[in-house]
């Protein structure tokens, strides 16, 4: 984990310094999230880290103002059992690993955490974030739902753009994940309670040809939810979501698609990932271009039944300089990728 103090620093050339682990993190890490700890509850820490990979290994880590990292949280995730079969055709144990882990503040200092899994599960829980200076992270609640048959290779959390009636106090959200088979699954709850009950009522959409690499989520402004991924095929793929009109006075809500589009040969190779700088998407693959894409919305049709998805027109393209990225972040002035090395 690298630290910079400000983005003067980045761009006269300092040393990201490497902050100070207490303990090594058990196994490969393949997904993190992070999220800013309240005022009220940083006392000597700023922000949590989770982190997960092999081994079925999920943990949260405080990065403390005294640049060290402490484990407070590692939760233990139900196994699947069964085991698969090898190259040979010999039977071997089946090792889950999390694939990809998110995080989204909720009502007070609830904070909703979300692992997806290799064997197509999600671990959802409420962490009460007042609670990390204490050394320990507690757990408000948890559940476990199926999302698919095939693994889940990405996962993004969002609060819903509309106040559902009689939920005032509450925070509604949803749930989209990218499956290795490249469909798409979103599900949309007021709580965790209500993320397990609807388990058999997610919206589902074949948007890619291959797994789902990456997925990013934007609030159109108007209710919808514009969701774009990033996939195995080297395509793109952009699906609008909105809430059924009588979610909005029932539970538990429901997403419903409106549209969806894909972008073929948007890569010459794997889409890797992708990410809003509203009102522009910008993607990255393994074929080391950085592409910025325009958001084009067709003329509205008159009829939502029949709403056409938006279009992406490519705006710019560059080379890269981090050999086989693997992930992409923006800020305001930033950009940064990993793969090979990690490059900002």
């Amino acid at each position: 984990l690298t630290r910079c103090g400000s983005l003067s620093d980045l761009a006269s050339g300092v040393e990201l310094r490497p902050l100070r682990v207490s303990e090594r993190h058990p196994g490969s890490i393949r997904t993190i999230a992070v999220s800013p700890l309240p005022s009220h509850a940083q006392g000597t820490a700023s922000a949590l880290v989770f982190a997960g990979g092999a081994k079925s290994m999920l943990r949260a880590y405080l990065v403390d103002t005294g640049l060290s990292l402490r484990c407070v949280w590692s939760p233990v995730l139900p196994q699947r059992n069964g085991r698969s079969p090898s190259r040979d055709g010999e039977v071997e144990a089946f090792e889950e690993r999390v694939m990809s882990v998110d995080c989204l503040a909720m009502a007070g200092s609830l904070l909703l955490v979300a692992a997806a899994t290799s064997s197509g599960l999600m671990h959802a829980w409420h962490v009460d974030l007042s609670s990390a200076a204490t050394g320990r992270l507690d757990e408000r609640s948890c559940v476990t739902t199926r999302l698919a048959q095939a693994a889940v290779l990405s996962l993004r959390c969002a609060p819903l753009p509309v106040q559902i009636e009689g939920a005032a106090e509450t925070v509604a959200f949803a749930a989209f994940a990218g499956i290795a088979d490249g469909s798409l699954v979103a599900q949309a709850a007021l709580d965790l309670q209500q993320l397990e009950a609807s388990a058999g009522r997610c919206s589902h959409a074949k948007l890619l040809e291959a797994g789902i690499n990456d997925l990013a989520v934007h609030s159109a402004g108007d209710g919808r939810l514009l969701v774009a991924a990033a996939g195995d095929d080297h395509a793109l793929a952009l699906a609008v979501f909105a809430l059924e009109p009588q979610s909005l006075t029932a539970a538990p809500p429901r997403l419903r698609l409106l549209s969806s589009w894909r972008l073929a040969g948007a890569h010459a190779s794997a889409a890797k990932s992708v990410c809003w700088v509203p009102p522009q998407l910008v993607s990255v693959g393994l074929d080391r271009l950085l592409r910025v894409w325009n958001v084009e919305h067709p003329a509205p049709s008159g009829s939502p039944e029949h709403e056409q998805a938006p279009l992406l027109v490519e705006a710019s393209s560059r080379i890269v300089s981090c050999l086989e990225p693997g992930a992409l972040a923006l800020g305001s002035a930033v950009e940064g990728f990993s793969g090979r090395a990690l490059i900002v």
